[in-house]
């Protein structure tokens, strides 16, 4: 924010600014990096120099959901038909969303979509699991992981 006159004016700030961000009222700079989504309403510089009337603008600042950092998972490399007890198991990406599970177009076998349990359905082939990350109030849906492959044979 930039104000002239004479007395040169001070400026000011009201309103709730998004965590992660600061007004600097000596540098009249908006910086820092928000660390939450939103529409944040009625924030106010006013720039006073003690002649009236004090110049005022207010604004609304919207800062859009960020990009999940990316999620990985891993799973076993091999398995055998009837085998049980196998699963796949994904981490990173970003915020508090659940991660979800997919096994694509692949015939050997299934994975559950919430929990990462893997069903082996067939006695040979290669079974592609990827994982997501939901949305929460402050970060998008993650791409997919690359996937993990198991080999059932």
């Amino acid at each position: 924010m930039t104000a002239t006159g004479a007395p040169a004016p001070t400026i000011s700030q009201s309103g709730t600014l998004p965590t992660g961000v600061t007004f600097n009222a000596g540098t009249g700079v908006l910086s820092g990096t928000p660390t939450q989504a939103g529409t944040f309403s009625s924030i106010t510089f006013t720039a006073a120099n003690g002649t009236l009337p004090d110049a005022t603008q207010s604004f609304t600042l919207t800062v859009t959901k960020g990009s999940q950092a990316t999620v990985t998972v891993t799973a076993p490399s091999s398995a055998t038909y009837g085998q049980t007890g196998l699963t796949a198991t994904a981490s990173g990406g970003s915020g508090g969303g659940a991660y979800g599970y997919s096994a694509g177009s692949s015939t050997a076998c299934s994975v559950d979509a919430s929990t990462g349990a893997i069903t082996i359905t067939d006695a040979s082939g290669t079974c592609a699991i990827t994982a997501t990350r939901a949305a929460d109030d402050d970060y998008d849906v993650s791409s997919p992981s690359a996937p993990a492959n198991v080999t059932v044979g």
